[in-house]
C-alpha cells in the first residue's frame, strides 16, 4: 500500500516509487515451510532516486540484502525477494521504502500470510 500524496505511489516532487504488487499475499502455507514471492520496486519518476529498504514482521526476511543505498534510476526497477517463513496461524508485516532525499517518499508494501498445521487438519 502506497503512503503519500499520491494513491499509486510515493510522489515527492520528480520522484515517483511504485511497487507490484502493492499487497503480497503469501496465501497458507504448511508451518515450518519457506516461501519466496517477489516485489518490484520502481521508479517512475524523472529523477534518479535513492532507498533505503525495510522490512518488518518477525516470519519475513529478503533473500538477499540490496545495496545501500538502493539507487534506481528513472524508469529502473529493483526485484526484492520476501521470503515467509510462518510459525503460527497469521502473519502481518511490511516491506519500507524510504527515499534517502524526502522524509515524505515513504512506500509500504503489506505482507501477509497464514500458518497452517496439516497435523492438526487430520
Amino acid at each position: 500500500m502506497a503512503c503519500g500524496p499520491s494513491l499509486d505511489g510515493v510522489d515527492t516532487g520528480m520522484e515517483v516509487l511504485r511497487s507490484t504488487p502493492e499487497v503480497v499475499d503469501f496465501g497458507r502455507r504448511d508451518l515450518g515451510t519457506t516461501t519466496a514471492l517477489s516485489v518490484e520496486l520502481v521508479n517512475a519518476g524523472t529523477e534518479p532516486v535513492a532507498l533505503d529498504l525495510w522490512l518488518g514482521g518477525s516470519s519475513f526476511q529478503l533473500l538477499r540484502e540490496p545495496p545501500r543505498p538502493l539507487r534506481l534510476e528513472p524508469d529502473a526497477s529493483w526485484s526484492v525477494d520476501v521470503l515467509f517463513m510462518p510459525t503460527r496461524s497469521l502473519h502481518r508485516g511490511s516491506l519500507l521504502a524510504r527515499t534517502v532525499s524526502s522524509p515524505e517518499g515513504l512506500l509500504e508494501v503489506l505482507l501477509v500470510g497464514e500458518g497452517r498445521d496439516p497435523l492438526a487438519e487430520r
